[in-house]
């Protein structure tokens, strides 16, 4: 069953434009990102958790709790620019 859905995905993908390929791509993208973030905003909680329960200082679980860093898709710019000479 499940080969017949992932056979379905692909022929509609196949049918879509080109610009909604692109959108559709950064969304997916998008919604990784945010899986990401989820993630690493966790392990940092739990990262400040841990530093609390050693440490007595205020500021140095304010520090571990709020450091959290964006993680950049580069592929997905990569995707983008050969879309964009794809076009002209």
């Amino acid at each position: 069953m499940e080969e017949a859905g992932v056979e379905r995905v692909v022929t509609c993908v196949h049918f879509l434009s080109s610009s909604e390929r692109v959108i559709k791509m950064h969304m997916f993208h998008k919604n990784k990102q945010k899986q990401v973030n989820k993630q690493t905003h966790n392990v940092n909680k739990q990262i400040a958790s841990a530093a609390a329960s050693t440490t007595t200082s205020s500021t140095t679980r304010n520090l571990m709790h709020t450091h959290t860093e964006p993680i950049e898709l580069k592929p997905l710019a990569r995707k983008n620019k050969s879309s964009n000479l794809a076009r002209k």
